[in-house]
């Protein structure tokens, strides 16, 4: 058979000259990983890319446009690799498809338009990108990828900030903290807790050894404790307990369980001993009962949901000049750009409906992250980023409602890599799938 005849048994109407070549599927999965890396750095608003909405706040952005084109052939990019994408319609994703019309559609009545639609095509070119992305490498393969770009940034950050690169800590009210190449120390300090939980639940399945792994936790406690981001480190230990919880319940005999239901008997005045000196409790750890500010943020922020009718303001509005949380300084006397919580956040941006959406999609997730903990070889890692981004969104503006977005990425990331598991069975899987 000629080379003619087998190219047409291969690729019918394709000629010799056509057919996809190796170089062809090398160039293919650089410009993957490129695309993968690029999004994975806007999504954690890392400070070398950050996001329009920053700029207007005042923040560099020396790769801005780079950005946008980013986005642009995260939409295109599944076409020009001539993969096609197989949606799986759970309830997760039907939320979350709902969540990016309602944004998409916000458009329309957005204070800001052009704001608006740079957020909405960087959420839909992540959903599409990621779902590419997870369908086509294996889980262990973009796992090591998030694990290595996650130490380098991490590494990079701690670095900078030994050698005082000015960009690297804060100034003003926290002045002197290290925010590494991010917007903010609370940023950084969810990055690192991130990281934390992908050592914790991921980096011993994929092959790194007891040494490795421990150093990566002490470069995660390293930046937590120098960020002072008190957010994350509260969030990062509830997680743990919440997988550790739920793995121990699946695992633990009749007698056991009415054991520790004993335990959490006797301990019940003790919780409600710590709730009743809440403030007291608080400020042996350094905090205060305010939440640093937040009590007076988020009623004020209500106030303005409430007045701004039902359908929200659209993206970017804390960050143009005159608007409503800039107006915030005037009344709260604090510099707040932002209420401090991802739901409040929607509320402003996409209405109350988006807020629900979103926290539907975070629900949907929690229920699957349950049921997937033990059946899947990450589904440990999953539970433990869907508990972390649960917690984090009640006390910081994440998920879509602002310019931090690192939550987002790990738990939906994630959550596909858990499901793919469950669709191709959890034993070992070649790197790139057919």
């Amino acid at each position: 058979m000629t080379d003619e005849t087998m190219a047409q048994a291969s690729y019918p109407g394709v000629s010799v000259d056509s057919r996809p070549q190796p170089s062809d599927a090398a160039l293919i999965r650089y410009g993957d990983f490129a695309l993968f890396l690029c999004l994975f750095l806007y999504c954690n608003s890392i400070w070398v890319w950050p996001t329009d909405a920053q700029a207007g706040a005042g923040f560099e952005r020396p790769f801005a446009s780079l950005h946008r084109y980013a986005c642009y052939m995260g939409l295109i990019w599944p076409f020009i690799a001539a993969r096609r994408l197989t949606w799986t319609w759970s309830f997760q994703q039907f939320v979350l498809f709902l969540f990016m019309m309602l944004t998409g559609f916000s458009v329309l009545w957005s204070i800001s338009e052009s704001l608006t639609f740079k957020t909405v095509l960087s959420l839909v070119s992540s959903v599409v990108f990621f779902q590419y992305y997870v369908e086509k490498y294996s889980g262990r393969l973009v796992l090591n990828q998030l694990i290595v770009a996650s130490t380098l940034v991490l590494l990079l950050s701690v670095a900078a900030a030994l050698a005082h690169v000015n960009v690297t800590l804060m100034a003003g009210f926290h002045e002197g903290l290290w925010r590494g190449f991010f917007v903010h120390k609370n940023p950084f300090g969810a990055f690192a807790a991130f990281y934390a939980l992908l050592v914790f639940y991921a980096a011993g399945r994929l092959g790194y050894g007891t040494m490795a792994r421990t150093l990566m936790l002490v470069l995660a406690v390293v930046v937590l404790l120098k960020s002072s981001s008190s957010t994350a480190i509260l969030a990062l230990g509830s997680a743990v307990v919440l997988v550790t919880g739920v793995v121990t319940l699946r695992t633990m005999t009749r007698n056991a369980i009415l054991t520790w239901l004993l335990i959490a008997i006797c301990a019940a005045p003790v919780v409600f001993g710590i709730w009743a000196y809440f403030a007291d409790v608080l400020e042996l750890v350094g905090r205060d009962s305010t939440f640093s500010g937040r009590d007076r943020v988020w009623p004020y922020f209500l106030r303005i949901i409430e007045t701004n009718g039902f359908w929200g303001t659209g993206y970017g509005t804390p960050f143009l000049p005159g608007t409503f949380a800039i107006d915030a300084q005037e009344s709260l006397f604090w510099s707040v750009r932002s209420p401090h919580n991802a739901f409040l956040g929607l509320a402003l941006n996409v209405s109350w409906i988006g807020a629900g959406l979103f926290a539907a999609w975070l629900m949907a997730n929690l229920f699957s992250a349950v049921s997937l903990s033990r059946v899947t070889k990450f589904g440990s890692l999953y539970l433990g980023f869907c508990g972390f981004s649960m917690l984090l969104c009640l006390v910081e503006t994440t998920g879509w409602a602002d310019i931090t977005r690192g939550d987002f990425f790990f738990l939906y990331v994630s959550a596909l890599i858990a499901g793919q598991e469950i669709m191709h069975g959890a034993g070992p899987d070649p790197e790139v799938k057919s």
